[in-house]
C-alpha cells in the first residue's frame, strides 16, 4: 500500500538524502512531500493523507519538538520521525522525553531508513486492522441470526457452506428484508477469509459520485481546497470480503470500472492499478432479476458473469413458515435483553397468527412486529392482543398449532445437541451456552428423549 512521507525542513538536502536512502524501495509506492517549516506543514496534516512525518528538531519558529503534539492531534495515525546531525544518543534521549519513538540520525543510513519505514507500515496496518475490527464489531452487534427449520432454508445454508469454501464471487438474491446481508456474513465467516475484514457498501439510494469515491477512493488534486485523498473499499477489503448491497443500483459506468478493477487489480486513489488480481471476494445482493436486466442492456453482463458459479436464492418468509417459531424466539430473546423486558415467550395462538401472516416485509417486518408487541404488552409473554390487527386477522390457510410445536421442538432439539457437542457433553456448560438453567436443560433432555 502506498505511503506518503512529509519532510519538514527548509533545506532540500534532507529530502534528497532520504530519497537516496530509500531508492528503489516500494517500487514507486513511496511519495515524498516537503514543507519548509511548521507553518507550511500543519495545513497539509489537516488534509489527512500523510503516513510518516520526518523533521529536524531545530526548525525555525515552531521547532520540531513543539510540532509533535500538533501532529498527533491532527493525524494520530502518522509516524513521527526526528532526524538531526548531532549526537545520536542525545537525539534519542530528547525524542523519548517528547514521546517520539522513531529517530533517524544523519547522515541517513539506508538500512536505518528502511527499518523506520517498515515499522511505520506495521503501525499503519495495526491501525487499519483495529479500525476495521471496531467497525465490524459495531455492525456485528446488530447482526441477525440465520436460522433454519424449513427445507428451503436448510438448502440455503448448505449452499452457503458450499460456496464459502470456493474463491468465486457470490450473488445473493431475495426480497427486501429476507436477511441477504446475514447470508453474506455467513459466507464470509465460513470462508478462509474469515479473519479478514467484512466491508459493506449500500448501493441503493446513493449517488454515483459517492459510490465511486467509496469503491475506488479519491485522489488528492493540487487544489488546496480539494478533498483529501482516501483509500477505497477495494483496498480496505483486502484479504476479506466486499459486500455490495443491491448491486443492481450501481451505475453501469461504475459496473464496468469495477470489472476492470477486479480483473486487473484493486484500485488505489486515482484508480492506479496495484497489479495482480485483488485479494478479496465480492459478495453482492439484489432483489432484481439481473439476468433480465443484463439482456435488456441495463446491467453489465461481464459483471454478472463473475457470479455465474455462485448464486444463492433466499426464499421469502411466507414460503418458509416453519422458520417463524424459531426466528420469533431468537428475535424476542434479543429484543427483550435490548429493552430490559422480562418477556421470554409467545403464546401458541399468537404464534399461530404470526405463522399465518404473509410477511411482505419478511424477517425485518417480523422483527418490527415483535418489538412493538414487546413494548405494548405488559405480561410475561406475548399474547394475540399484543399483535397488530392485520396480523390477528391473517388468513394463511389452516395451520395446526401442533405443527408449530413440532417445529419448535425440532429446533430446540437441534440447538441442544449442538450445545452438548460443543461442550463435550458437559450439561452445565451446555445450559450456559443455551442461556437456560441446568434444571430446564435436564427437563428438555427428558422431554425430547435426548441422550448425551
Amino acid at each position: 500500500m502506498p505511503q506518503t512521507l512529509l519532510v519538514i525542513d527548509p533545506d532540500p538536502a534532507l529530502l534528497r538524502e532520504l530519497e537516496s536512502a530509500l531508492a528503489g524501495e516500494g517500487d514507486g509506492d513511496l511519495r515524498f512531500v516537503r514543507a519548509d517549516d511548521a507553518a507550511e506543514a500543519l495545513p497539509r496534516l489537516d488534509e489527512g493523507w500523510v503516513d510518516v512525518v520526518l523533521c529536524d528538531p531545530r526548525l525555525p519558529g515552531l521547532d520540531g519538538y513543539d510540532i509533535v503534539p500538533q501532529i498527533r492531534r491532527r493525524l494520530p495515525r502518522a509516524t513521527v520521525v526526528l532526524t538531526d546531525v548531532g549526537d545520536p544518543e542525545e537525539l534519542a534521549r530528547e525524542a523519548l522525553a517528547r514521546g517520539v519513538r522513531e529517530v533517524l540520525p544523519r547522515p541517513i543510513a539506508p538500512a536505518a531508513a528502511l527499518l523506520v519505514l517498515q515499522r511505520a507500515r506495521e503501525a499503519q496496518h495495526r491501525f487499519r486492522s483495529l479500525g476495521l475490527l471496531h467497525r465490524e464489531l459495531r455492525r456485528a452487534l446488530g447482526d441477525r441470526p440465520v436460522v433454519a427449520a424449513s427445507t428451503s432454508m436448510i438448502a440455503v445454508l448448505e449452499a452457503v457452506e458450499r460456496v464459502a469454501g470456493r474463491v468465486d464471487d457470490v450473488l445473493v438474491r431475495g426480497e427486501p428484508g429476507t436477511g441477504k446481508e446475514s447470508i453474506a456474513r455467513a459466507i464470509h465467516a465460513q470462508s478462509i477469509r474469515h479473519e479478514g475484514p467484512f466491508v459493506a457498501l449500500a448501493c441503493e439510494g446513493a449517488g454515483a459520485e459517492h459510490l465511486e469515491s467509496e469503491l475506488f477512493g479519491r485522489a488528492r488534486s493540487g487544489d488546496a481546497d480539494s478533498a483529501p485523498a482516501r483509500r477505497g473499499l477495494l483496498v480496505e477489503a483486502r484479504g476479506g470480503t466486499l459486500f455490495l448491497d443491491e448491486i443492481g443500483a450501481l451505475p453501469q459506468t461504475l459496473q464496468v470500472r469495477l470489472v476492470h478493477a477486479l480483473d486487473a487489480g484493486a484500485s488505489r486513489a486515482g484508480d492506479a492499478p496495484t497489479g495482480g488480481a485483488p485479494d478479496l471476494r465480492v459478495v453482492a445482493s439484489t432483489q432484481r432479476d439481473l439476468d433480465r436486466e443484463a439482456k435488456a442492456g441495463h446491467f453489465e453482463s461481464s459483471l454478472l458473469a463473475r457470479f455465474e458459479e455462485g448464486r444463492i436464492e433466499v426464499p421469502p418468509l411466507r414460503e418458509r413458515r416453519a422458520d417463524i417459531p424459531l426466528l420469533a424466539d431468537h428475535i424476542l430473546a434479543r429484543l427483550a435483553a435490548q429493552h430490559g423486558r422480562g418477556v421470554r415467550a409467545i403464546a401458541d395462538d399468537a404464534l399461530a397468527c404470526l405463522s399465518r401472516h404473509a410477511w411482505p416485509g419478511n424477517v425485518r417486518e417480523l422483527e418490527n412486529t415483535l418489538e412493538r408487541a414487546l413494548l405494548v404488552g405488559d405480561g410475561a409473554r406475548i399474547e394475540v392482543g399484543d399483535l397488530p390487527d392485520v396480523i390477528q386477522r391473517a388468513d394463511g390457510g389452516e395451520l395446526d398449532v401442533w405443527e408449530l410445536r413440532a417445529a419448535r421442538r425440532a429446533a430446540e432439539t437441534a440447538a441442544i445437541r449442538r450445545a452438548l457437542r460443543a461442550t463435550g457433553g458437559n450439561r452445565t456448560h451446555a445450559a450456559r451456552r443455551l442461556r437456560i438453567s441446568q434444571r430446564a436443560l435436564l427437563y428438555k433432555l427428558k422431554e425430547y428423549g435426548i441422550r448425551d
